[in-house]
């Protein structure tokens, strides 16, 4: 005699995950107080801020870009490791590493460079800022070869 249900069957069990955040709304999952590490950064003419969120205890990894979700991965055995995504045809790496006293480094990689070495690339073509002024933040880039003014990524036009 078995005490399980004659409906508990493998094809009757659901198949979508159990600890999924999916039925949360996106505005609602970006909660920056998770965030454990943020970049800003130029690509392809455009300011992108960059950040990650890493849960130590279950492994859980979400990558932001802007405030969109674009890489989610949940229940992760493996604290450390790589995860990549692509902007605007960038491929981008961000690679978890484990430092002392059960602490984490985050390093991003943005077209095989590190984000120091790409950002002081972009630096030779384009002034950077970011900028909060009232509770709102502001990304303002110059090109220097055209003196192109981009405030939040739209051409400022000048007359």
């Amino acid at each position: 005699m078995s005490f399980l249900s004659p409906l508990l069957k493998l094809e009757n069990l659901s198949t979508k995950p159990i600890m999924s955040l999916d039925h949360i709304p996106e505005e609602k999952r970006y909660n920056k107080n998770n965030i454990v590490a943020k970049w800003c950064a130029p690509i392809n003419g455009k300011m992108y801020r960059i950040e990650l969120e890493h849960g130590t205890t279950s492994g859980r990894r979400m990558i932001w870009v802007n405030g969109k979700e674009v890489l989610r991965r949940d229940w992760m055995f493996k604290l450390v490791g790589e995860d990549t995504f692509y902007i605007n045809d960038a491929r981008c790496i961000i690679r978890v590493d484990p430092a002392p006293g059960f602490k984490y480094e985050y390093l991003l990689f943005i077209d095989g460079k590190s984000h120091d070495q790409y950002t002081e690339e972009q630096t030779k073509q384009y002034r950077l800022w970011v900028t909060t002024i009232n509770g709102v933040e502001y990304r303002i880039m110059l090109e220097l070869d055209t003196l192109n003014l981009f405030i939040n990524d739209k051409l400022r036009n000048e007359t």
